[in-house]
């Protein structure tokens, strides 16, 4: 299970790379309905994908298990705190 949290927090990096750049760096040229489509759709992935990594981590911790945690959760907690802090930054998107 410890794989699939590992997986599933370096999965969560590139959709937050994505949104990043289609909600504020624009550097790819997607249009202007591209960028709301992919925008939404790599927040929404990245999102998902973060908290469910957290919460296998969060759920192996609490049972014992102590080893590699922190590769599983590394990932996970620095594309959710991505996220946040570009949602604080552009609340309806630059």
């Amino acid at each position: 299970m410890l794989n699939v949290a590992r997986t599933l927090s370096l999965l969560s990096v590139v959709p937050t790379i994505l949104a990043i750049d289609s909600w504020r760096l624009h550097i790819l040229p997607w249009g202007f309905e591209g960028t709301g489509y992919v925008a939404a759709f790599s927040l929404l992935l990245a999102g998902i994908l973060v908290l469910s990594a957290l919460a296998i981590v969060i759920v192996r911790g609490r049972s014992g298990v102590q080893e590699g945690l922190f590769l599983a959760a590394l990932p996970a907690a620095a594309s959710l705190l991505a996220l946040v802090a570009l949602l604080i930054a552009c609340p309806a998107g630059c």
